[in-house]
C-alpha cells in the first residue's frame, strides 16, 4: 500500500503538477521571493520527464500566462509577453524600450543597451518562440538578456502561489 502511495505520488509530480519554491524577486509584485507555487505541467501537454522537452503539445501559452520553463538547468518562471508572430517595436528617445501590442494598448518595457542591441532587429515574435519577461524589469534575467523561449520547452502554467 506504501508502494502504492509513493507511485502514485511520484507519477503526479513528474507529469501533473510541481510546488517549486520562488528564489529571486524577479516576478514582484504578483509572486514574493519565498512564494510557493503551483506548477501545471498539463497546461499545454505531456512533459517528459526530468527534460525541457513534452511528448505531445495539445495548447500553447498565451499572453499573459505566467510560464515556467528551464533555463540554465534551472526551473524559470516568467510572464509570457508575446507570443509568435507578434509585433516587436523599439524606441530609443529615453533610453531603449521594446513596445509589445496587448490588447490593443502598448506595454513599454525598458531595455538596456545591450539588450536594445540583441533585439533590435527582430520585428515579430519568431514562429514557435515566446517573449517571456518578469514582471519586475529591474530586477529580471529573461528573453531581453537570453532571447526568446521555445515554446514546446514551456513545461508549465503556475496555477497559484
Amino acid at each position: 500500500m506504501l508502494f502504492l502511495g509513493l507511485l502514485i505520488g511520484f507519477i503526479l509530480k513528474v507529469f501533473v503538477f510541481d510546488i517549486v519554491k520562488i528564489s529571486g524577486t524577479s516576478m514582484q509584485p504578483a509572486i514574493q521571493e519565498g512564494d510557493m507555487v503551483i506548477i501545471w505541467k498539463l497546461a499545454y501537454g505531456l512533459v517528459k520527464p526530468f527534460s525541457p522537452y513534452s511528448f505531445t503539445r495539445w495548447k500553447q501559452p498565451k499572453q499573459g500566462d505566467i510560464i515556467a520553463y528551464l533555463h540554465n538547468n534551472k526551473i524559470v518562471i516568467k510572464r509570457c509577453l508575446a507570443t509568435e508572430g507578434m509585433r516587436l517595436s523599439f524606441s530609443s528617445l529615453s533610453g531603449y524600450h521594446v513596445i509589445i501590442q496587448i490588447k490593443e494598448t502598448d506595454t513599454v518595457i525598458p531595455l538596456s543597451e545591450k539588450q536594445y542591441q540583441r533585439l533590435k532587429m527582430t520585428t515579430t515574435v519568431p514562429a514557435g518562440f515566446l517573449f517571456a519577461v518578469g514582471d519586475n524589469y529591474e530586477d529580471s534575467i529573461d528573453s531581453r538578456d537570453y532571447g526568446f523561449v521555445a515554446a514546446n520547452e514551456v513545461t508549465g502554467k503556475v496555477l497559484c502561489k
